[in-house]
């Protein structure tokens, strides 16, 4: 995607891009994001301005979106998207409240976490799975990192099917 930024000089030098000190701000030149670099091209009317290319810098990730990485490995860029979808991110989102039914002597059935991992439904209980109590079940999803990786469970064995978000993949 290409787009017109204004560039103020400075001695030469302009928001890290090398320019000839004589062109007189502000000077227009396009922008592009092109392999993860930005191309900074001149305007067509002024040949002095040099073409820069600047590397994009890194954006520093979350310490969620670290333990996703170390978690997932090759996968994270997909997990993050999914985490993001289910819950922004965040380690103590809860949702499905509506979908709580009970199992057996539990209610079951909401989601937990990054994630959002469902304590269970009418056909399965991960509470009880795990030999815990669904409140057991619960503050042990709250936990970002446990959340992470008994997500990363469910993936090796059905990837991202179980995940509302699969369809925005």
């Amino acid at each position: 995607m290409k787009m017109m930024l204004p560039i103020t000089l400075i001695a030469g030098i302009t928001l890290g891009i090398l320019a000839k000190p004589h062109i007189q701000p502000p000077t227009y030149v396009s922008v592009a994001f092109e392999d993860n670099h930005y191309i900074v091209e001149p305007p067509k009317n002024d040949p002095i301005m040099p073409v820069a290319q600047v590397q994009a810098q890194e954006p520093e990730l979350t310490p969620i979106e670290v333990k996703i990485w170390e978690v997932f490995g090759e996968d994270a860029p997909t997990a993050i998207k999914v985490a993001t979808c289910e819950s922004g991110m965040r380690a103590e989102a809860h949702g499905d409240t509506a979908l709580l039914v009970v199992n057996g002597k539990d209610i079951v059935g909401d989601s937990i976490g990054v994630f959002q991992i469902r304590t269970g439904g009418k056909d399965f209980n991960r509470a009880r799975a795990n030999n815990m109590t669904p409140d057991e079940f619960r503050a042990w999803m709250w936990d970002a990192d446990e959340n992470i990786k008994y997500a990363k469970e469910i993936y090796d064995r059905q990837g991202w099917a179980p995940w509302t978000c699969k369809k925005d993949l």
